[in-house]
């Protein structure tokens, strides 16, 4: 569970990250993160064995990291495009319902199923 909250922490501050930079360099490759890259594995490395209460303030940072990228985001940002790493056209908007909102998601319903298993 801890490696959970720890990787969806980082994920809302890379894709905050990523997003930006698309606004500032349309057309932009990003990176994403494939599972095994360390630069995607060194942050749950990291922040797995933080207590609770600083995996949930991480989630709360990167939270934060999200909305003030959405308050400062105009409608033809949210409409530019970047390509993925694999070559994927993908616009703002796109980029932060899938990779960010689609990912939490998913992870809230594993972290919901562990919960069922466990109780």
């Amino acid at each position: 569970m801890a490696e959970v909250l720890a990787h969806t922490a980082n994920l809302q501050t890379y894709y905050s990250y990523e997003a930006r930079k698309v606004c500032q360099h349309p057309g932009v490759a990003i990176i994403g993160r494939p599972a095994e890259a360390p630069f995607r594995q060194g942050p749950i490395q990291r922040h797995a064995g933080d207590s609770r209460r600083r995996l949930l303030e991480r989630g709360e940072e990167g939270r934060q990291d999200i909305l003030d990228l959405l308050a400062g985001l105009s409608p033809e940002d949210l409409e530019k495009n970047c390509h993925h790493r694999n070559g994927t056209p993908v616009t703002v908007e796109e980029l932060l319902r899938r990779y960010v909102i689609g990912h939490l998601r998913a992870h809230a319903e594993q972290i919901a199923a562990t919960r069922r298993v466990l109780t």
